[in-house]
């Protein structure tokens, strides 16, 4: 809603992600107290939480950089913008972990502020891999995800609610630390494999 407002202002859409991402903070902090009626005015007439929006807002600002900036002859300016994004949202994650936890449930900023941190200089890289250096088909293994996402997205809960119905749960190895990471990425890649079958089987959801 907020880019039908700045279109493809660079300028505009800079000063509505720092107005996003405040209330990001705000929204779960007490910058302004409960009773006052600027935070009554400010925080809920957006559904949804501000954390989701900043995402959002990321998003888009992600893309004015790389349609203005991107140059597959000269990435470097480009890719160096994106980096220091994600430099500023380290420091900024660092600065707010000892208020908030890192939770993606409550969408807390500190949780915002890490994933800002590894998403603006991997934006950077899969450009220069995919865009400057044309190894995109480095990335075919996943691309199921890109192409049928909501199928991925809806294909995990049918294993959690299976998993329910059978009373059957992981080992307690494979629920944190390293194994735990482990488990997490082939239980990914199997469900975006998944959906590649589904996919050349003409079975795909649509919005």
């Amino acid at each position: 809603g907020i880019y039908l407002f700045t279109r493809k202002s660079l300028r505009k859409n800079v000063i509505a992600w720092l107005v996003v991402m405040l209330l990001a903070v705000i929204s779960h902090s007490n910058l302004i107290p409960q009773e006052y009626g600027l935070r009554i005015i400010l925080l809920p007439f957006i559904p949804s939480d501000w954390t989701l929006h900043a995402f959002g807002m990321s998003g888009v600002l992600t893309s004015l950089l790389m349609q203005k900036y991107a140059d597959r002859e000269h990435p470097r300016k480009f890719i160096v913008i994106l980096c220091a994004l994600g430099v500023i949202m380290l420091i900024a994650a660092l600065c707010s972990h000892p208020h908030w936890i890192i939770s993606k449930i409550q969408a807390t900023p500190s949780w915002l502020f890490y994933c800002l941190a590894a998403f603006f200089p991997l934006f950077g890289l899969f450009y220069w891999l995919t865009d400057v250096k044309g190894k995109t088909p480095w990335f075919d293994i996943i691309k199921p995800a890109g192409t049928a996402t909501l199928t991925c997205y809806i294909i995990p809960y049918i294993w959690y609610a299976a998993q329910q119905l059978l009373g059957w749960h992981y080992p307690e190895l494979l629920n944190a630390d390293a194994p735990g990471l482990l488990r997490s990425l082939i239980f990914s890649l199997i469900i975006v494999q998944l959906t590649g079958l589904l996919v050349k089987a003409k079975i795909k959801l649509k919005v």
